[in-house]
């Protein structure tokens, strides 16, 4: 394992433990015995180490994808394997969660329009194979996969019950007020797709 992999595996494994919070330069160059300096060579901030993970997640689920697409599949089942990767792996949605707002607003701009040109020419190639497959309009195809991704995030943040209320005992259900992201985002995402 390489010194680059070895610090992807301890903040991966980090995240997981803190119960998906990013943890700090410090804390993941003491899980890997190496020294600061050692870690900067691959990655300025936390951030960028956090932000190579997601990109690791999602070149998975884009190969799942256009395995999927390359197979004569209907497009709700499509649909669902678009959905699959988020809702079985808690790790890659908190990092999609945390990807606009904490992890790239710390990330220097370079890196940060690699990683945005390197999704946007993923995205464009699912798109593309959608729209040929289903003889769709490909501009359409790329905004509604936006539009998923969108609702998937938004889903998932509407799905968490605060930790500093989920141990309380409230006098009313307060679940209801939180979706139950599981039940609820393929019934969701499957509208957003239903008049495409």
């Amino acid at each position: 394992m390489t010194k680059q992999e070895l610090i992807k595996k301890h903040a991966y494994e980090l995240f997981v433990a803190k119960n998906y919070e990013l943890a700090s330069v410090n804390e993941i160059v003491a899980a890997c015995a190496i020294s600061k300096g050692s870690y900067y060579t691959y990655y300025q901030t936390k951030e960028e180490v956090y932000l190579s993970l997601l990109k690791d997640f999602y070149h998975v689920w884009f190969v799942q994808i256009k395995k999927e697409l390359a197979t004569p599949v209907e497009m709700p089942t499509l649909i669902e394997t678009l959905l699959t990767n988020f809702v079985k792996n808690p790790a890659f949605i908190e990092l999609a969660s945390k990807s606009q707002v904490i992890i790239e607003s710390n990330i220097e701009g370079q890196v940060l329009l690699e990683f945005k040109s390197w999704l946007y020419q993923n995205l464009n190639d699912v798109s593309l194979m959608m729209s040929l497959k289903y003889h769709l309009n490909q501009p359409e195809v790329f905004r509604k996969l936006i539009q998923t991704y969108s609702i998937v995030i938004g889903l998932w943040l509407g799905s968490k019950i605060p930790g500093s209320i989920a141990s309380i005992k409230a006098d009313f259900p307060i679940d209801q007020l939180f979706i139950d992201f599981s039940l609820d985002i393929v019934d969701v995402v499957q509208r957003v797709w239903k008049f495409v």
